[in-house]
């Protein structure tokens, strides 16, 4: 099952790395178009250099497209670690756990959870009898895989 799964990541990753290839060496293409049309405009190329090379700019532009086109899209899923995620669902539970006994003081094993889950809190100024706005951000980049998440998170190496 594990090499199974590394050889999906690992095609997962070359077809990503494809798609990007391919994105780039499209968008090279339409901006060398533009720059041969902006070009012919202010009169710095002639006609007929303008014919020479666009055809075959626009053929590459076209080849590139219809390459894209037949390349599956990226994918948003990502992949969920058991571990972490346990982990993060008893964090939760013993949070739920301590606000449904207010009186009790959280230990420092429950704040130090608290702290791994959030990242941080923010409340925007309000006027006069409008209610809070309260935004609470959390980290979740320990739940996936790290070379599936876009950000390197130090702790959760």
């Amino acid at each position: 099952m594990k090499e199974y799964e590394a050889e999906r990541r690992r095609e997962a990753s070359e077809k990503r790395r494809n798609r990007a290839t391919l994105e780039r060496q499209f968008d090279e293409t339409k901006t060398a178009i533009t720059r041969i049309v902006e070009r012919l405009a202010k009169g710095l190329i002639e006609d007929d250099d303008a014919a020479a090379i666009l055809p075959g700019l626009r053929a590459d532009r076209d080849r590139f497209q219809r390459e894209l086109d037949a390349v599956e899209p990226p994918s948003n899923v990502i992949e969920i670690q058991p571990r972490a995620v346990r982990a993060f669902r008893e964090n939760i539970e013993r949070l739920a756990e301590v606000i449904s006994k207010r009186e009790e003081t959280p230990s420092v094993e429950l704040a130090q959870a608290f702290r791994e889950m959030i990242a941080g809190v923010i409340i925007e100024p309000r006027k006069a009898g409008e209610p809070y706005r309260i935004e609470i951000k959390g980290y979740v980049s320990g739940l996936v895989s790290p070379e599936l998440s876009s950000v390197s998170d130090p702790r959760h190496r």
